[in-house]
């Protein structure tokens, strides 16, 4: 995973360690607690530039989303192009839960992730067992599930993961999108069960935010906008008026009856 540029991650060990105290294992024992897990990219890249920082600033966003060289949220940028792909080879999951995202700046695009089996290196063949997944959508794209590597007769496990990006919408022009691949921690099959899925392993993708996508990070507002209630209601001195007479002429025709 990329650093999470443009987002502040101080402190974001307690959300894992409130949903399972053992998550981080014994971190003190490094001298590391669990309020010290992250850092503050808030800044990143360009954190000591002060003419991109004022210029992220003025157009409500961060330097992260500047150029094509930052990692905003750990989102990778790149080009699609018609009949082209762009392919990832994931290494060292051992079928893990794995979630994957994509974005293009136009929702129109319609993005794609699949399986693929490549000419060379680490293949496996595509199953009824074990089919070959993809997935669709347009503007913003989330899956999350297990890797397709198998565990052994042995214990240990074929690391053979790859996906490729396409656009089953764009024309030839160049087509920008952001991808990210992130890992669990716990892998959802293991050799001490026998192979047998743990009760508890689909929780990682079910406590996954999966909102935080690089337009995210874009303020809709400047940071001194006051932005006004939804259902506060304002009276117009015209109306002020018109209701005082009424209740005026109310408390006169009241008093004749008296």
């Amino acid at each position: 995973m990329l650093q999470p540029q443009g987002k502040n991650t101080s402190g974001f060990g307690q959300l894992y360690n409130a949903m399972d105290p053992n998550y981080w294992g014994d971190l003190d024992k490094f001298g590391v607690t669990i309020d010290k897990v992250g850092f503050d990219y808030s800044k990143y890249p360009y954190q000591n530039d002060a003419v991109k920082q004022a210029l992220a600033a003025s157009g409500m966003t961060v330097t992260a989303l500047l150029d094509g060289t930052g990692t905003p949220i750990g989102f990778k940028m790149d080009v699609l192009r018609m009949y082209n792909s762009v392919c990832v080879r994931i290494l060292n999951v051992q079928n893990r839960w794995v979630e994957v995202m994509m974005e293009t700046p136009q929702p129109n695009r319609r993005i794609c992730v699949e399986d693929w089996m490549p000419e060379t290196g680490p293949t496996r063949p595509n199953l009824p067992n074990n089919p070959f997944q993809k997935a669709c959508s347009n503007g913003h794209l989330y899956d999350c599930r297990s890797s397709p590597n198998t565990p052994l007769p042995d214990g240990s496990f074929t690391d053979i993961m790859n996906v490729r990006f396409f656009c089953e919408s764009c024309d030839d022009e160049a087509a920008t999108f952001y991808w990210r691949i992130v890992a669990s921690q716990t892998p959802p099959v293991t050799s001490s069960n026998a192979g047998k899925q743990q009760q508890s392993a689909q929780d990682w993708c079910l406590m996954r935010q999966g909102t935080d996508y690089p337009g995210s990070l874009l303020n809709p507002y400047p940071s001194n906008y006051n932005n006004p209630a939804v259902f506060e209601q304002s009276t117009s001195a015209a109306y002020s008026s018109l209701a005082s007479i009424v209740l005026l002429v109310s408390l006169v025709v009241l008093a004749l009856f008296l």
